[in-house]
């Protein structure tokens, strides 16, 4: 919390003394909320601090919490490229079937489906040859806006579209807070832009790129921690998008009649209660 907050820095931890200076911030930080906190509260804080090391190796790489591994994006996941074919027809009524493509995939972290592509159940059944993605999956784009992640919500099962690549946890790696926070931490920007290639007209992260992209690994019980305190976070933040496209709906649905008088404010509001 105290990190989140811009309490503490963690930019300039390079060295062992850091980590011990990082160690008085983040006490210094917390101080004053111990004091409030019940001793149930305090010992759930105490456990957690447990379990962070209190030095750092060196490795080839550079330092790294101790415990912690160089890992890569394929000891954790499997990744798994579109298809490269023609894009599938647009289809307006009668069809569910969702088709992602590169302006459903926000800056944030969050996949945006106000503007759905619907396709057919024949061109859906082909473009789901290679996956049809799910909760826990992960999205990373691989031409133009070069990198850029989104995290598959619940409720969504969908076919990936051109330029863009899924990536599938492990079975016994449940972490999609992680992934997603990993994906599009500024660390991982650099690794991404070490493997971008240059183009004429275009940058590209090759999909044989992004199995080799690395991270430092924390131990799978901190990945635990993290994921319990991560994962309702990205939860509310991926329902507050679904709930804000519902809005925006209603208000281009609702506004057009009530410009007209079609529809009278009354009428609106009661509409507006139903949905809300």
């Amino acid at each position: 919390q105290a990190v989140i907050a811009g309490a503490v820095n963690l930019e300039n931890i390079t060295t062992a003394s850091d980590l011990s200076e990082l160690d008085r911030q983040v006490t210094d930080a917390l101080s004053g909320k111990l004091a409030h906190q019940t001793e149930a509260q305090r010992e759930q804080l105490a456990s957690t601090a447990r379990q962070f090391p209190d030095r750092l190796v060196e490795l080839e790489s550079g330092l790294i919490p101790e415990g912690w591994e160089v890992a890569s994006i394929d000891d954790i996941a499997d990744v798994i490229d579109c298809l490269h074919s023609k894009k599938p027809k647009e289809v307006i009524d009668g069809a569910d079937n969702l088709y992602l493509q590169l302006n459903n995939i926000g800056d944030d972290g969050l996949l945006y489906l106000d503007k759905a592509f619907l396709i057919s159940d024949e061109d859906y059944e082909k473009w789901v040859s290679r996956i049809e993605v799910r909760i826990g999956d992960c999205l990373i784009t691989n031409v133009g806006r070069v990198g850029v992640a989104a995290s598959i919500p619940g409720g969504v099962k969908a076919a990936i579209g051109r330029n863009m690549t899924a990536v599938r946890l492990h079975d016994e790696k449940p972490y999609q807070a992680f992934l997603i926070t990993l994906l599009t931490s500024r660390y991982m920007r650099l690794e991404i832009e070490y493997h971008t290639d240059v183009g004429t007209i275009l940058n590209a992260l090759n999909v044989k790129s992004i199995p080799k992209l690395r991270f430092n690994n924390p131990s799978d019980r901190l990945l635990q921690i993290f994921e319990e305190v991560a994962q309702s976070l990205l939860s509310k933040r991926q329902l507050h998008v679904k709930e804000s496209a519902s809005l925006a709906n209603l208000r281009d649905t609702l506004l057009p009649k009530l410009l007209s008088g079609e529809l009278s404010i009354n009428e609106s509001d009661r509409i507006c209660d139903a949905v809300v």
